[in-house]
């Protein structure tokens, strides 16, 4: 169904915004009426209603299929919310952020913290989860790099990295 019918449209430069509204509300229509049936959406399906709705800047849809849960959690899946995040929808690194760790993928959840410069969330999630691995060194070269980070605060984001690490 993705490959016959909705990427061809999705790619198809000449259609009007209106037709495009009508692709995407086929789109979700046709997620809803698989989850509808307890039919399982493949995760390709999940993966490029995600780019799709990200390429066209439709979020709101894009978030309530988060809330209700349409998105099957998984690596593509996370993946693709991150493509949306860099996209211009900001609240789907949250999403991603979120799935990577029920899918235990501790590294990942790590590494997008610290790409975003939210070191306390890393240390808060390193102290909290014990997740073993993760780089003293990486954490305090973000730290060095944020603005306003002074001898004194480089030193309590260091004592801070010390105790969750033991």
């Amino acid at each position: 169904m993705i490959k016959g019918v909705f990427a061809p449209l999705a790619s198809d430069k000449s259609l009007s915004e209106t037709q495009y509204k009508y692709v995407i509300s086929a789109l979700i229509e046709y997620q809803r009426s698989l989850h509808e049936a307890e039919l399982a959406v493949e995760v390709s399906t999940q993966v490029f209603c995600i780019h799709f709705l990200a390429d066209m800047k439709e979020y709101h849809w894009m978030q309530m299929m988060l809330q209700y849960q349409s998105f099957t959690d998984s690596l593509e899946v996370a993946q693709a919310l991150v493509y949306a995040s860099h996209r211009g929808y900001s609240k789907a690194l949250l999403w991603a952020i979120d799935m990577y760790h029920r899918i235990k993928r501790p590294g990942e959840v790590i590494r997008l913290l610290l790409n975003t410069e939210r070191v306390k969330e890393v240390l808060k999630y390193v102290e909290q989860t014990r997740v073993k691995g993760v780089s003293v060194t990486d954490i305090l070269e973000v730290v060095r790099r944020l603005p306003g980070v002074d001898g004194e605060k480089f030193v309590r984001y260091f004592a801070k990295a010390s105790v969750c690490f033991g």
